[in-house]
């Protein structure tokens, strides 16, 4: 979100797009999680709505791949091209930001958002996966293509793992055991209630989702504004809730 003061004038859902969008560095920049962080001592600037990498490998594939004359006459490959970069621009928002601050407003979200299905879209930063999606495809496409696969394909998994779930220190998903802060007496309750009755929650500090679909599964009732109390996850937020 930026730091300057925002146009009163803006409606409700441009500032939460402004919000939900990616920063020019998001796309460079590992996850929280990753150890560069730790061993070059680098601060996390970016939100977590904000941190969405996509791995250099596939860039540098991908760059490489543009130079090869039968890319450009495989119009399936020129058209996934288009769609992830289209996508890309459309995620950063309402307008480019460079480490937090705003530089100039995007023309291309400007005429696409007003259009449905995008009108209905608070989080422009989404539509990065069609990028990521994209780009892989083209990259693992080309090398299947030009290089011999039974090689390059284990080097390419063994790349995967390293640069995921190793260097991102997750090695396993996370899980954590919320039965410990979970109400089951009124849960039983509102189990046993009858099926028209309809369940308004109230999100747990940051643990919303995760909560909120584990009591709709557990009391089986519709859920009435579960998700439009969700937390952006800004330092400013998380600072106070960390610290409690």
């Amino acid at each position: 979100y930026s730091r300057r003061e925002r146009n009163s004038s803006e409606s409700p859902t441009e500032l939460e797009s402004a919000s939900f969008s990616l920063d020019l560095m998001s796309p460079f920049l590992p996850m929280w999680s990753h150890v560069l962080y730790r061993w070059l001592e680098f601060p996390r600037f970016l939100t977590l709505e904000r941190t969405s990498p996509i791995d250099f490998l596939v860039i540098a594939i991908l760059i490489f791949s543009l130079k090869a004359r039968e890319f450009w006459r495989d119009s399936f490959r020129r058209v996934l091209l288009g769609m992830g970069l289209v996508a890309l621009v459309y995620s950063f928002g309402p307008e480019f930001h460079f480490r937090r601050e705003p530089l100039f407003a995007n023309w291309l979200y400007a005429i696409l958002a007003p259009l449905p299905p995008l009108s209905v879209s608070r989080d422009p930063n989404r539509f990065f996966m069609i990028t990521v999606l994209s780009f892989t495809f083209l990259a693992f496409d080309f090398v299947r293509t030009r290089w011999r696969w039974r090689f390059a394909a284990p080097a390419l998994v063994a790349w995967a793992i390293v640069t995921g779930p190793l260097l991102n220190q997750t090695p396993f998903v996370p899980a954590e055991d919320l039965t410990k802060a979970l109400p089951y007496p009124a849960l039983e309750v509102i189990k046993a209630s009858p099926p028209a009755v309809i369940v308004a929650h109230i999100p747990l500090a940051v643990a919303q989702d995760p909560v909120q679909n584990f009591l709709q599964l557990y009391h089986g009732h519709r859920i009435n504004a579960g998700y439009l109390a969700y937390t952006a996850y800004t330092m400013d937020v998380m600072n106070p809730v960390l610290a409690d």
